[in-house]
């Protein structure tokens, strides 16, 4: 996916919180592609070249899947207003008092077993979200 170097920023940062800066060295790095507004970032690596390659290719990835669900061919037409109501949508709500549940805003799916989710057990939400989008693709091809 060719990005043109001009829409992008790329800026360095210390992922050290407490040692900010430490020998003048800053790995972390953070791409923000300047035309649909996506940022990734990453400071997993040792050097700032190695977080700057894996940076580009999660944008890459970001701005390929909105593509996809954008219909769009170009990574310039990705709507930037889409894109930030998207990454805002709330997706689940934790509840600890006085009931304990997860609520899947976006399935409506409500799970009493907050502490099994919380401790990895996330089957039961991605199973309903997948039936879920397979059934709003077969409406769709019914409709055809």
């Amino acid at each position: 996916m060719p990005i043109d170097d001009n829409d992008l920023e790329i800026s360095f940062f210390s992922a050290h919180k407490q040692f900010p800066f430490e020998n003048g060295t800053e790995h972390a790095v953070s791409i923000h592609h300047i035309p649909s507004g996506v940022t990734a970032q990453s400071s997993g690596e040792r050097s700032s070249f190695a977080n700057m390659v894996k940076a580009l290719n999660r944008l890459k990835g970001k701005l390929l899947v909105l593509e996809n669900e954008q219909s769009t061919s170009d990574v310039n037409k990705v709507e930037r207003g889409a894109v930030q109501n998207k990454l805002n949508d709330e997706t689940r709500r934790y509840i600890f008092h006085p009931q304990k549940m997860v609520q899947d805003v976006k399935t409506g799916i409500q799970l009493p077993d907050l502490n099994s989710i919380l401790n990895g057990n996330i089957e039961p939400l991605i199973r309903t979200h997948i039936s879920l989008k397979r059934g709003r693709e077969m409406v769709a091809t019914d409709m055809l």
